[in-house]
C-alpha cells in the first residue's frame, strides 16, 4: 500500500506544480508525498519551482492558519518550504515558531539552526532560535540569541524574561522598555515592565503607560490595567489599584475555558487517595535525593529553593512536571496499582532528578502544587524529603490575586477560589504529614524573614545538608528563577511586604471571612513559633 502511495504521489507531480492559483495546495500536495517519500524528486521540483509570489501567498495563508490556532495546517504549509527551499528563511522561521507554539521546541531548535547556516545571523531566525531554547529552559542561551534577534516588541519581551530568569534585573528592565517603546506593544510588555519599575518616580513612564492603554485594542485591556494597578499601588491609590486589579482579574477569569478550577479540584480529590497503594521502593546506591519544596504560590518556595540552591551539593530543579508525568498514566487506570507501578513511577521520578541534579547529591522540585502529590513521593521514595512553606493565608492569597499565572491557576483570579485552594493545600499536607511524620518539615516564611540563620539552619539540618556559608548569605545562587518571583527571590531575604494585603483589608473582607479559621491556626503557629 506505501509503495502504491508513493508511485501515486510521483506520478502527480512528474511534470511539475498543477495548473491553476493554487499554490497553498500545491504545497500540501507536495508534502504529503515528501512525508511519504522523501526522495520523490518531482514533489521537490514542484516545490522548487514556486514563484517568490507563490510563496508569499503560501506564507500569509500559514500565518492566517496559525493566527486562528490551526497550526497543523499551517505547518504542513511551511514545513515542505522551508526544508525545500532552503533560502526561504521567513519560512523557517515561521515554521519554528509553529512548532514552539504546538510544543515542540526540540524540532524548531533544530530548523532554525539549519536555516541560520544558510542565513547566518538572520534577526527573524535568531529570534525563533532564542524562543526555541527558552521554551528548552536553556535562558541564558537564549537571551544571547533574542539579543540578536529582529528587535520587535514579542522577541525582546522575550528576551526581558529570559533575563529575569537569570537573574539580570537590570537588563530585563531595559529590554522591557525597548519593547514598551514600540507603537501597539502588547499589554504582556507592559505587564511585565511594571514590576521593575517605581511609577511614584517615574512619571513618564505611567504617562505613557496611559497613553498606551487608550489606544490598546479591547483584548489587551486587561493586562494593561494589571499594569496600571501596580502603577497606581507605587502612587499610594490603594483603592483605586485595587479597584483596578479587580477589574482586570475578572476579564481574565471570564476569558478562561469555563470550569477549570472545578474541573482540577476533581481530579486531586481523585489523586489523593491512591497514594496508599504504592509501596516503597528503595533507591539504587547514589542516587541523588528529591528535595520536595511545596504550598501555595508565593508562599516563599523560590526563597526556600535559592537557599538551597547556594549549597555546593544541591542542584535546583526549578518547577518539575515530572513527578505529575510520572504518575499520570497510572492515575488513568482505575483498578488498583500492582506493586510494579511503583517501581515504574520511582523509576520515571528519580530519573528526572537526577537530570536536574548533574553531580550534585540532591536536587530541589519546587513545583507548589506537588502538595497533591508529594504523598505519593514520600510512600514510593524513602529518600524524598519534602519542605512544605507555608504562609499567612491573608498574605498568600492577596500576592496569589495580584500575580498573573496565566490558565495554569485558574483558581488565582477570584477570591473565592484562593480560599478553596488554600484550604485543599493545608488539607493535603496535614493528611500527607500525619501520614509520613518526620518528613516534612515545616517552615513559616515569617519566621524566615524575621530569623533567616535559625530557620535556615534547621532547614539545612532536614535535609541532611551540612551548613555551608553560602546559604546564609544573600548572594545570588545562579539558579534560575522561572515563576513570578523571579525578582523577589534574589538578594537578602525581606521581611517587608508581609503585611501589604492590610492596605486593602476592607476589599479582601470576603477571603478573611473564608479563611478565617486558616488565619487563627496560622496565626497561633506564629505565636508558638516565636518563643522557639
Amino acid at each position: 500500500m506505501a509503495r502504491k502511495a508513493r508511485e501515486k504521489a510521483k506520478r502527480r507531480f512528474r511534470d511539475g506544480p498543477p495548473p491553476g492559483p493554487d499554490p497553498a495546495g500545491t504545497v500540501l500536495r507536495c508534502g504529503r508525498a515528501l512525508a511519504l517519500d522523501p526522495a520523490d524528486g518531482p514533489a521537490a521540483a514542484a516545490l522548487a519551482a514556486l514563484s517568490d509570489a507563490d510563496c508569499n501567498l503560501v506564507r500569509s495563508r500559514a500565518a492566517a492558519l496559525a493566527g486562528a490556532g490551526d497550526l497543523g495546517t499551517a505547518l504542513a504549509l511551511l514545513l515542505p518550504l522551508a526544508h525545500a527551499r532552503p533560502t526561504d528563511a521567513e519560512a523557517a522561521a515561521m515554521a519554528a515558531r509553529a512548532l514552539i507554539l504546538s510544543g515542540r521546541p526540540g524540532p524548531a531548535l533544530e530548523l532554525a539552526r539549519a536555516a541560520l547556516e544558510t542565513s547566518p545571523g538572520l534577526p527573524e531566525l535568531m529570534s525563533a532560535k532564542g524562543a526555541a531554547l527558552h521554551r528548552l529552559g536553556r535562558f541564558a542561551e537564549a537571551a544571547e540569541a533574542l539579543a540578536a534577534g529582529a528587535g520587535d516588541a514579542d522577541t525582546l519581551n522575550l528576551l526581558g524574561r529570559c533575563r529575569e530568569v537569570t537573574g539580570d534585573l537590570a537588563g530585563a528592565e531595559a529590554a522591557f522598555r525597548q519593547a514598551a517603546a514600540i507603537p501597539g506593544a502588547p499589554g504582556q510588555v507592559w505587564h511585565n515592565l511594571a514590576g521593575h519599575v517605581d511609577f511614584a518616580r517615574d512619571g513618564a513612564c505611567l504617562a505613557a503607560l496611559g497613553t498606551a492603554r487608550a489606544a490598546a485594542p479591547a483584548s489587551e485591556a486587561a493586562m494593561f490595567d494589571l499594569a496600571l494597578s501596580k502603577a497606581l499601588s507605587d502612587r499610594g491609590k490603594a483603592e483605586e489599584s485595587f479597584a483596578m486589579l479587580a477589574r482586570a482579574n475578572a476579564a481574565i477569569a471570564a476569558a478562561l475555558p469555563p470550569g477549570l478550577p472545578a474541573r482540577r479540584r476533581a481530579a486531586i480529590a481523585a489523586a489523593l487517595p491512591r497514594a496508599a497503594e504504592l509501596q516503597p521502593v528503595p533507591p539504587p546506591p547514589g542516587a541523588p535525593r528529591a528535595l520536595l519544596i511545596v504550598g501555595m504560590p508565593r508562599s516563599g518556595t523560590s526563597l526556600a529553593e535559592q537557599i538551597l540552591a547556594r549549597h555546593p551539593q544541591v542542584a535546583a530543579g526549578g518547577e518539575m512536571v515530572a513527578m505529575e508525568a510520572a504518575l499520570a498514566p497510572l492515575l488513568k487506570e482505575p483498578r488498583r496499582w500492582p506493586p510494579e507501578a511503583s517501581a515504574a513511577f520511582a523509576a520515571s521520578y528519580r530519573a528526572a532528578i537526577a537530570a536536574a541534579a548533574g553531580n550534585a547529591s540532591a536536587a530541589t522540585d519546587k513545583m507548589p502544587a506537588n502538595a497533591y502529590l508529594a504523598g505519593h513521593a514520600l510512600a514510593a521514595l524513602p529518600e524524598v524529603r519534602v519542605i512544605w512553606m507555608r504562609r499567612h493565608p491573608m498574605a498568600a492569597g492577596f500576592s496569589c490575586f495580584r500575580t498573573h499565572f496565566g490558565a495554569k491557576q485558574a483558581w488565582s483570579y477570584r477570591l473565592a477560589e484562593i480560599a478553596e485552594e488554600f484550604r485543599a493545600t493545608e488539607t493535603a499536607m496535614d493528611g500527607w504529614r500525619a501520614a509520613h511524620p518526620g518528613r516534612i518539615h515545616e517552615c513559616l516564611f515569617e519566621r524566615l524573614a524575621a530569623d533567616p540563620a535559625t530557620q535556615i539552619a534547621r532547614l539545612l539540618d532536614f535535609c541532611g545538608l551540612d551548613p555551608d556559608p553560602a546559604c546564609f548569605g544573600s548572594a545570588d545562587s545562579g539558579a534560575p528563577v522561572r515563576t513570578a518571583s523571579a525578582r523577589q527571590a534574589r538578594g537578602p531575604i525581606r521581611s517587608s511586604g508581609t503585611d501589604t494585603w492590610r492596605v486593602h483589608e476592607a476589599e479582601l473582607a470576603v477571603l478573611a471571612e473564608l479563611l478565617a479559621s486558616e488565619i487563627r491556626a496560622h496565626e497561633a503557629r506564629l505565636q508558638a513559633a516565636a518563643g522557639t
